[in-house]
């Protein structure tokens, strides 16, 4: 009985890490992605004034 309990409790750890990770994994993506459009976006702005000036 005691050792189902134990199971029952890393069961549980393991489920709620990998719950933690999977939710900062796509928090990170999402913000990724941004962040790669906002510095594709400066370097079009720095090409667009390379070829203006």
């Amino acid at each position: 009985m005691l050792i189902l309990k134990k199971q029952e409790e890393i069961v549980l750890k393991v489920v709620y890490y990998m719950h933690h990770i999977i939710w900062l994994v796509g928090y990170f993506s999402l913000h990724l992605l941004e962040i790669v459009r906002i510095l594709e976006g400066k370097l079009s702005m720095e090409l667009l004034l390379e070829v203006y000036y």
